[in-house]
């Protein structure tokens, strides 16, 4: 269904189409110049896991996407999806990706540690929103993933863009999870680690498709390895992902149908409290936080706030319900600083 139009989009970049052979070296790492690969590779690959790593931690947003810009992994990536296509060896490839998806968790993890927490993760926006994939990202990467492979196969389409968009997806999460790791955040972890396997098998998803619609082969002479065993791991895992996936999403759906119930709950106590103010009702993972600001002249008692007890709070029966359902609820007092927390 989806070959003849993009053979036609391949076809008609005319003396632009990059040949088979070309293109399987380009991406493959155990064929021509293999040691150049090699070098321009790893050290590319632990540069941008450094800076990515940084950028999270310090909620940088300019410095991740410096990190963007050098990231080498999505080349390995289209390898394996080449490699499949072309009938040749996987593995050697395989073997690249397996070790490039190890370096960048590694490297955040030895990031945060010699940071020494000074950045929390639940406050960090860049970790969040790296934690919580759901079924829009799995679009996002295969659009990605299309547009990346089409340039891989005509060279007047510039790698950069599809580069860029690629390096937004598979380094920064995997950096997310070595710091989250470092933390014991394991749920973060793996959702960090879910972001990352979607966008990894949507990429080799699309770049199959335009990989054969473009008819790419092994070169004349080379033995043809069918890798039957690479195929069904592909599948088996693509089949996990996607119910994780599913499940995320609606997880999310519901987590936002609360975190609705709690803000109505949070500005009905906001209308009954004239020296404290509603900030924001956020979600943090799978927790929700309730901010409110007061003026200098607001008062709360510290003993009975970190008891819970003395003070009106929200409505403890949706609290109740929601902490039964699994939603952690924290409502946090803000006087000039931070006086206490709720939960």
């Amino acid at each position: 269904m989806f070959a003849r139009p993009i053979r036609a989009i391949i076809d008609a970049g005319g003396n632009s189409r990059v040949a088979p052979g070309e293109l399987l070296d380009s991406v493959l790492p155990d064929i021509g110049d293999t040691r150049g690969k090699s070098t321009a590779f790893w050290s590319l690959l632990v540069c941008s896991s450094i800076i990515a790593a940084i950028g999270v931690l310090t909620d940088s947003t300019a410095t991740v996407i410096g990190a963007m810009v050098i990231a080498p992994l999505g080349t390995p990536i289209y390898g394996v999806a080449a490699a499949l296509v072309a009938g040749v060896n996987c593995w050697p490839v395989a073997l690249r990706l397996f070790g490039g998806i190890l370096v960048p968790i590694a490297i955040g993890a030895l990031c945060d540690v010699l940071m020494l927490d000074l950045y929390p993760v639940d406050a960090n926006p860049q970790i969040l929103a790296r934690t919580n994939p759901s079924l829009p990202d799995l679009a996002v990467a295969l659009a990605t993933g299309l547009a990346g492979a089409l340039a891989l196969a005509r060279r007047d389409i510039s790698p950069a863009l599809p580069g860029v968009a690629i390096a937004i997806s598979l380094v920064p999460p995997l950096g997310v999870v070595g710091i989250t790791l470092a933390n014991g955040r394991f749920e973060l972890a793996l959702g960090a680690l879910l972001l990352f396997a979607t966008n990894l098998l949507a990429i080799i998803g699309a770049s199959l498709v335009v990989f054969a619609s473009a008819g790419i082969r092994a070169a004349d002479g080379t033995d043809i390895v069918r890798s039957p065993k690479a195929s069904a791991l592909l599948v088996v895992v693509a089949v996990g992902v996607l119910a994780s996936l599913t499940a995320s999403t609606v997880r999310a759906g519901s987590l936002l149908n609360d975190q609705l119930r709690v803000q109505q709950e949070a500005l009905e106590w906001d209308r009954d409290h004239d020296e404290w103010h509603l900030q924001d009702v956020e979600r943090q993972g799978s927790k929700l936080v309730v901010t409110y600001l007061g003026d200098r002249a607001a008062q709360l008692d510290r003993d009975a706030l970190a008891t819970g007890e003395g003070t009106e709070r929200l409505d403890a029966t949706l609290l109740e319900q929601l902490r039964r359902d699994g939603v952690e609820v924290d409502v946090q007092f803000i006087q000039g600083g931070r006086v206490g927390l709720v939960g």
